[in-house]
């Protein structure tokens, strides 16, 4: 549900993330449908702690080399609201602000780099 807009549109995620994933970095997974068990989380390294936005996609990336599967629910379950003074719509913070765009370019370069065995997983994304 967009805010600014006053539209509604409908997003299908693909069923198999990491099938997504192997063809191209992108957010494929729904964090707000998605179940994992603790052990695994922490596996995972949990969220990124280093900033309060955009760590979801830190962790998506990892999970990618963690866990064999990843999939998303084949059912529309979550209506998200984009609204003014979110975390993905503020200025400082939003979608295409300086900051969010420096982390996300260096997470997806990272994350090409251990897809390609040219940097290691324990080193930082």
């Amino acid at each position: 549900m967009d805010y600014f807009n006053r539209t509604v549109q409908a997003i299908r995620y693909p069923k198999d993330m990491k099938t997504a994933l192997k063809n191209g970095p992108a957010h494929a997974l729904l964090h707000p449908s998605s179940a994992i068990s603790r052990d695994i989380f922490y596996a995972c390294q949990k969220l990124s702690e280093d900033r309060i936005f955009a760590n979801d996609t830190k962790f998506l990336y990892y999970c990618y080399f963690k866990l064999d599967t990843i999939e998303n629910i084949d059912e529309f379950l979550y209506f998200r609201r984009t609204r003014p003074g979110s975390l993905t719509t503020s200025a400082s913070t939003g979608i295409g602000s300086a900051v969010r765009t420096e982390l996300i370019n260096r997470w997806l370069t990272d994350f090409t780099l251990v897809k390609r065995g040219l940097l290691k997983l324990e080193d930082p994304l």
